[in-house]
Protein backbone atom coordinates (compact mmCIF):
# COMPACT_ATOMS: atom_id res chain seq x y z
CA UNK A 1 0.00 0.00 0.00
CA UNK A 2 2.47 2.77 -1.63
CA UNK A 3 -0.39 4.89 -2.47
CA UNK A 4 -1.80 7.62 -0.14
CA UNK A 5 -5.44 7.34 0.96
CA UNK A 6 -7.89 8.63 -1.65
CA UNK A 7 -11.88 9.24 -0.37
CA UNK A 8 -13.98 10.79 -2.89
CA UNK A 9 -16.42 13.49 -1.73
CA UNK A 10 -19.40 14.67 -3.55
CA UNK A 11 -20.62 18.02 -3.69
CA UNK A 12 -23.64 19.63 -5.41
CA UNK A 13 -21.46 20.99 -8.04
CA UNK A 14 -19.79 17.36 -8.65
CA UNK A 15 -17.47 14.67 -7.10
CA UNK A 16 -14.25 15.99 -5.94
CA UNK A 17 -11.08 13.72 -5.08
CA UNK A 18 -9.70 14.20 -1.42
CA UNK A 19 -6.78 12.64 -0.69
CA UNK A 20 -4.91 11.86 2.43
CA UNK A 21 -1.44 11.33 3.48
CA UNK A 22 -0.23 7.96 4.15
CA UNK A 23 -0.86 8.11 8.05
CA UNK A 24 -4.53 9.39 7.49
CA UNK A 25 -3.70 12.44 9.56
CA UNK A 26 -3.69 15.35 6.65
CA UNK A 27 -5.68 15.83 3.71
CA UNK A 28 -4.40 17.06 0.57
CA UNK A 29 -0.77 17.10 1.76
CA UNK A 30 1.50 19.38 0.66
CA UNK A 31 4.79 17.78 1.52
CA UNK A 32 7.93 20.13 1.86
CA UNK A 33 10.49 20.26 -0.94
CA UNK A 34 12.70 17.30 -0.67
CA UNK A 35 9.36 14.92 1.45
CA UNK A 36 8.28 12.19 -0.18
CA UNK A 37 5.48 12.81 -2.28
CA UNK A 38 1.94 12.39 -0.90
CA UNK A 39 3.30 12.34 2.92
CA UNK A 40 2.45 15.29 5.24
CA UNK A 41 5.58 15.58 6.49
CA UNK A 42 4.92 15.27 10.00
CA UNK A 43 5.43 11.73 12.24
CA UNK A 44 3.58 8.90 11.63
CA UNK A 45 0.13 8.70 13.14
CA UNK A 46 -0.81 5.36 12.55
CA UNK A 47 -1.45 2.66 15.41
CA UNK A 48 0.66 -0.04 15.06
CA UNK A 49 -0.38 -3.81 13.76
CA UNK A 50 1.30 -4.71 17.26
CA UNK A 51 -1.05 -2.74 19.43
CA UNK A 52 1.36 -1.94 21.59
CA UNK A 53 0.69 1.94 22.05
CA UNK A 54 4.33 3.22 21.48
CA UNK A 55 4.30 5.97 18.33
CA UNK A 56 6.20 5.07 14.94
CA UNK A 57 9.25 7.20 15.29
CA UNK A 58 9.11 7.95 11.77
CA UNK A 59 8.09 10.92 9.60
CA UNK A 60 4.57 9.85 7.53
CA UNK A 61 5.98 6.95 4.91
CA UNK A 62 4.80 4.94 3.25
CA UNK A 63 4.21 1.23 3.94
CA UNK A 64 3.90 -0.99 7.42
CA UNK A 65 5.48 0.82 10.37
CA UNK A 66 8.51 -1.05 11.45
CA UNK A 67 8.19 -3.16 14.31
CA UNK A 68 8.61 -0.97 17.75
CA UNK A 69 11.93 -0.71 19.27
CA UNK A 70 11.50 0.84 22.51
CA UNK A 71 12.94 -0.63 25.64
CA UNK A 72 10.97 -1.96 28.35
CA UNK A 73 12.16 -3.11 31.82
CA UNK A 74 9.69 -5.19 34.05
CA UNK A 75 9.95 -7.34 36.77
CA UNK A 76 10.62 -11.04 36.59
CA UNK A 77 8.31 -13.45 38.34
CA UNK A 78 10.01 -14.26 41.15
CA UNK A 79 10.41 -12.42 44.74
CA UNK A 80 13.65 -11.07 43.92
CA UNK A 81 11.68 -9.19 41.42
CA UNK A 82 14.88 -9.20 38.86
CA UNK A 83 14.40 -6.41 36.18
CA UNK A 84 14.15 -8.13 32.58
CA UNK A 85 14.35 -5.63 29.65
CA UNK A 86 13.31 -6.41 25.80
CA UNK A 87 12.71 -4.52 22.79
CA UNK A 88 8.60 -4.01 22.76
CA UNK A 89 8.13 -4.99 19.25
CA UNK A 90 9.76 -8.42 18.60
CA UNK A 91 8.04 -10.93 20.87
CA UNK A 92 4.88 -9.66 19.81
CA UNK A 93 5.28 -9.41 16.40
CA UNK A 94 6.27 -13.00 16.13
CA UNK A 95 2.74 -13.87 18.03
CA UNK A 96 5.09 -15.03 21.43
CA UNK A 97 4.38 -14.78 24.69
CA UNK A 98 6.89 -13.22 26.93
CA UNK A 99 8.81 -14.89 29.17
CA UNK A 100 9.66 -13.29 31.87
CA UNK A 101 11.85 -15.60 33.99
CA UNK A 102 14.90 -14.47 35.23
CA UNK A 103 16.53 -17.99 34.99
CA UNK A 104 16.74 -18.23 39.39
CA UNK A 105 15.58 -20.37 41.59
CA UNK A 106 11.70 -19.35 41.97
CA UNK A 107 12.04 -19.65 46.17
CA UNK A 108 8.82 -18.67 47.04
CA UNK A 109 7.40 -19.94 50.36
CA UNK A 110 4.98 -23.34 49.36
CA UNK A 111 1.56 -23.62 50.92
CA UNK A 112 3.03 -26.20 53.28
CA UNK A 113 4.67 -23.03 54.87
CA UNK A 114 8.12 -24.74 55.46
CA UNK A 115 9.74 -25.29 51.98
CA UNK A 116 10.29 -22.69 48.52
CA UNK A 117 9.47 -23.50 45.41
CA UNK A 118 12.60 -25.24 43.77
CA UNK A 119 11.23 -24.61 39.98
CA UNK A 120 13.27 -21.80 37.84
CA UNK A 121 11.20 -18.20 37.95
CA UNK A 122 7.92 -19.06 36.71
CA UNK A 123 4.48 -17.59 36.12
CA UNK A 124 1.47 -18.34 38.02
CA UNK A 125 1.24 -20.03 41.39
CA UNK A 126 3.96 -23.02 42.93
CA UNK A 127 1.38 -25.84 43.57
CA UNK A 128 1.60 -28.09 46.17
CA UNK A 129 4.78 -28.98 48.11
CA UNK A 130 6.41 -31.82 46.03
CA UNK A 131 8.52 -33.09 49.00
CA UNK A 132 7.78 -36.06 51.01
CA UNK A 133 8.91 -37.11 54.45
CA UNK A 134 9.32 -39.96 56.97
CA UNK A 135 5.98 -39.57 59.31
CA UNK A 136 4.96 -41.35 62.59
CA UNK A 137 1.58 -42.61 63.56
CA UNK A 138 -0.40 -41.20 66.52
CA UNK A 139 1.13 -44.54 68.47
CA UNK A 140 4.49 -44.33 67.43
CA UNK A 141 4.63 -47.61 66.43
CA UNK A 142 4.72 -47.28 62.69
CA UNK A 143 6.14 -45.08 60.49
CA UNK A 144 5.56 -44.34 56.48
CA UNK A 145 6.27 -41.53 53.92
CA UNK A 146 3.56 -38.72 53.40
CA UNK A 147 3.63 -35.33 51.66
CA UNK A 148 4.68 -32.35 54.24
CA UNK A 149 1.17 -31.06 54.35
CA UNK A 150 -0.68 -34.05 54.51
CA UNK A 151 -1.86 -35.57 57.99
CA UNK A 152 -2.96 -34.12 61.05
CA UNK A 153 -0.18 -33.34 62.99
CA UNK A 154 -0.45 -33.90 67.33
CA UNK A 155 1.81 -33.64 69.43
CA UNK A 156 1.86 -37.73 71.04
CA UNK A 157 3.74 -39.02 73.87
CA UNK A 158 3.58 -41.58 75.92
CA UNK A 159 4.67 -41.70 79.84
CA UNK A 160 8.68 -42.43 80.10
CA UNK A 161 8.83 -41.77 76.19
CA UNK A 162 10.37 -38.68 74.14
CA UNK A 163 7.04 -37.07 72.79
CA UNK A 164 6.88 -36.76 68.85
CA UNK A 165 4.87 -35.94 66.53
CA UNK A 166 2.16 -38.20 64.79
CA UNK A 167 0.62 -37.64 61.45
CA UNK A 168 -1.62 -40.48 60.90
CA UNK A 169 -3.75 -43.02 63.13
CA UNK A 170 -2.30 -46.33 61.83
CA UNK A 171 -4.72 -49.27 60.98
CA UNK A 172 -3.07 -51.45 64.44
CA UNK A 173 -5.17 -51.03 67.44
CA UNK A 174 -2.13 -51.93 70.33
CA UNK A 175 -1.72 -50.82 73.74
CA UNK A 176 -0.11 -48.23 73.07
CA UNK A 177 -2.87 -46.93 70.74
CA UNK A 178 -5.24 -46.95 73.37
CA UNK A 179 -3.18 -45.64 75.66
CA UNK A 180 -2.46 -42.71 73.30
CA UNK A 181 -5.94 -42.32 72.72
CA UNK A 182 -7.29 -42.58 76.17
CA UNK A 183 -4.15 -39.34 76.65
CA UNK A 184 -5.29 -37.44 73.57
CA UNK A 185 -9.04 -37.51 75.05
CA UNK A 186 -8.45 -36.61 78.48
CA UNK A 187 -5.73 -33.50 77.54
CA UNK A 188 -8.55 -32.53 75.37
CA UNK A 189 -11.35 -32.82 77.82
CA UNK A 190 -8.96 -30.73 80.23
Amino acid sequence: MSHSVRLLVRHNSGAHEIRRCFCGSTPDPQPPRLSTPHSCGGPCSRVRESGCGHPCPLSCHPGPCPPCQITIRLPCYCPRQSIIAFRCGLDRDRGLDRNMSCGDICSRILPCGKHTCQKVCHAGGCGDCPIREAARCWCGKSEKELACDEGDAQESFIEGEVPWVGRYPCDQICERYARFVTIFHLSYVL
